[in-house]
């Protein structure tokens, strides 16, 4: 399994729209805020202070003040 760490907006805007293998995207960040887009069936696990919105097939596991 790759993994890829983000700590910047920009780092995950560069991110492609899609993967050749699973890919584990873990955001690592102080910002206030960094926007995710979970597309078709992607899974999104939110901790401390996070919020997600999910659409269609996504899920998502929040944890503590998520």
């Amino acid at each position: 399994m790759k993994e890829i760490i983000v700590t910047t907006q920009a780092d995950l805007d560069a991110l492609p729209a899609s993967f050749a293998e699973y890919t584990r995207i873990i955001i690592k960040s102080t910002v206030i805020s960094i926007s995710v887009v979970a597309r078709e069936n992607s899974s999104v696990e939110a901790r401390d202070n996070s919020s997600v919105v999910a659409r269609d097939n996504s899920s998502v596991v929040a944890w503590e003040n998520s």
